[in-house]
């Protein structure tokens, strides 16, 4: 009887508590709940609030975009230099030396000539043997007509009567010899090696006294009017080049500074570059003067002047080429055409920039988001020759 009792005033215990819970709970739901009527007033208020902007509307210019690409100084070609004949050197040109310029036609080095004089003379005698030859037969023939005539008036000579095959024969071993006596004076002219265009002289070690070999390289030039700058350039410069064949440019080597060399744009890669996806040209220089091969050089290129342009501070992109205008007191977002740059702007083509270009983006804009702006006078102008993006 005692232990029904204790039971029921631990379970009347426990009902107590529970119902104090739930009492406070509700209680502290009431006071955090809004009261009616006002569940949309926060939202709608947060809704039309304007963010504060500055903007700026900048001016319609003419503009010369101007784009600096990185180059490398390099020629075309390169020449081994290889006799066609065999032979003991006996000169060298003090020009034909690593580094040198050699003009077209110049000797560089000269082969020695006795034994190919030797064959020309050889190949005349056989000239001579010939010749002589062919007119012995010629007048014997000559004789044999004569006689065939007095014995048999009337009919044709026999070819064996006449000579003639052996005639034939003998006209053969004629030219036979004149053919030698040419190859012999074209291996003797060719005991001169001349330069075969005004060049610069790459590498050799050819001295007096060495025999050399038939076709093998005893030093290597480049032809002065081979030398350009490659230059490697985006998809979207090429594009502001266009057309880029013909067009000029100004070089400057990285090694004398103090030249600028004026060049003309002769060639374009007919496929990008894998790796890089980019294009490259090869400009031309008017002279070779401060240019090295293998030096670095900066290359400057002018596109055509674009008549409608304008300058947008760089800190309103908040993309590549997307900026925020106002239009109605709204954000409306518009994307760029970049011409250049210009240190803390960016020059674009002309567009509809509404009540003014955004300067620095809202963290969160959206398009339509309402907006209250301050607009920032512009005052400086545009010029010509900024680098292009």
């Amino acid at each position: 009887m005692e232990d029904t009792q204790k039971g029921w005033i631990v379970g009347t215990i426990q009902l107590v508590f529970v119902v104090a819970v739930v009492a406070v709970a509700l209680f502290i739901t009431n006071l955090l709940s809004p009261a009616e009527g006002s569940s949309s007033a926060i939202p709608q208020a947060s809704a039309d609030m304007a963010v504060d902007i500055n903007v700026v509307q900048p001016t319609v210019q003419q503009f010369t975009p101007e784009i600096r690409l990185n180059g490398v100084i390099q020629s075309q070609t390169q020449t081994n230099i290889a006799p066609q004949i065999g032979g003991r050197v006996v000169y060298v040109s003090p020009n034909f030396r690593p580094g040198a310029a050699v003009t077209k036609g110049e000797r560089l080095f000269q082969i020695e000539t006795a034994d190919f004089e030797l064959a020309v003379e050889q190949a005349q005698a056989n000239i001579d043997s010939a010749s002589s030859d062919l007119a012995l037969l010629e007048a014997e023939a000559e004789l044999a007509r004569q006689e065939w005539q007095e014995l048999f008036p009337g009919q044709p000579i026999t070819d064996l009567a006449a000579r003639r095959p052996q005639i034939a024969a003998a006209k053969s071993r004629l030219a036979s010899a004149e053919a030698a006596k040419k190859t012999a004076a074209l291996a003797l002219s060719r005991t001169r090696i001349i330069a075969p265009s005004d060049a610069r002289v790459l590498s050799t070690q050819l001295d007096v006294g060495q025999v050399v070999a038939p076709n093998i390289s005893v030093g290597a030039i480049y032809a002065l009017d081979s030398v350009e700058i490659s230059a490697p350039l985006s998809t979207r410069q090429l594009e502001t080049l266009q057309p880029v064949i013909d067009r000029s440019a100004s070089i400057q080597s990285n090694e004398r500074t103090d030249i600028v060399i004026d060049g003309t744009i002769k060639r374009q890669n007919a496929t990008l570059d894998p790796r890089t996806r980019l294009a490259t040209v090869f400009i031309v220089p008017n002279t070779l003067e401060g240019l090295t091969i293998g030096d670095f050089a900066t290359v400057v290129l002018k596109a055509d002047p674009v008549q409608r342009a304008m300058k947008v501070p760089a800190t309103s992109f908040f993309g590549r080429d997307e900026v925020w205008v106002v239009v109605d007191g709204a954000l409306q977002r518009r994307s760029l055409t970049r011409l250049g740059e210009r240190g803390d702007e960016v020059i674009v083509r002309d567009f509809d920039f509404g009540e003014g270009v955004v300067t620095l983006p809202p963290v969160e804009g959206y398009d339509g988001m309402k907006v209250s702006k301050r607009v920032l006078i512009e005052e400086r102008q545009l010029a010509g020759g900024h680098n292009a993006g």
